[in-house]
């Protein structure tokens, strides 16, 4: 499945699945990098996600690929509160600086990709602060960047303040 999504610049799908519950919001992803891969075609690879879905139907082949029936979500990355975006840049790049020591970018809060829409800063955020699965898997079931910045400032502000501690 990777390989064909690779060769055709495809995208697939990716839902969060614990002890046999299926999340039925998952996300859009494409294959960026292809990290290492060995003779039985096992792979390592760097995926970028792209957009959320609700699935409406799922099947299993008997190749056991899932194949699912999906509507993509609408996202509302902007009329986001500005304290809160300022506020949850602001401790992430204090996350970031404390402990990836530079090894990570901090977030320029003037970049265009937060104000035109095109990207959302809650899941940009959520790459690289050390939410779990479960905690990653709330985020992505909401739509609005504004509920979503209010999820990011509670972890940050919890963790930030261990951190500190």
């Amino acid at each position: 499945m990777i390989n064909d999504c690779v060769k055709n610049s495809s995208v697939f799908g990716v839902n969060f699945t614990e002890k046999n519950n299926f999340s039925q919001i998952g996300c859009s992803a494409e294959v960026s990098e292809i990290v290492d891969s060995n003779i039985e075609g096992e792979m390592s690879i760097i995926v970028k996600g792209k957009r959320r879905y609700k699935t409406l139907s799922r099947n299993i082949e008997s190749n056991g690929l899932m194949f699912s029936e999906i509507k993509y979500l609408e996202s509302v990355n902007v009329n986001y509160d500005e304290e809160k975006f300022s506020k949850a840049i602001n401790l992430y790049n204090d996350l970031v600086l404390s402990v990836y020591k530079g090894k990570i970018k901090t977030i320029n809060k003037f970049d265009i990709r937060w104000k035109d829409g095109s990207h959302s800063i809650s899941f940009h955020i959520a790459q690289k602060c050390g939410l779990d699965l479960n905690e990653r898997q709330k985020l992505l079931a909401i739509d609005i960047e504004n509920d979503r910045l209010t999820y990011v400032l509670k972890y940050l502000t919890s963790v930030v303040r261990k951190i500190k501690d």
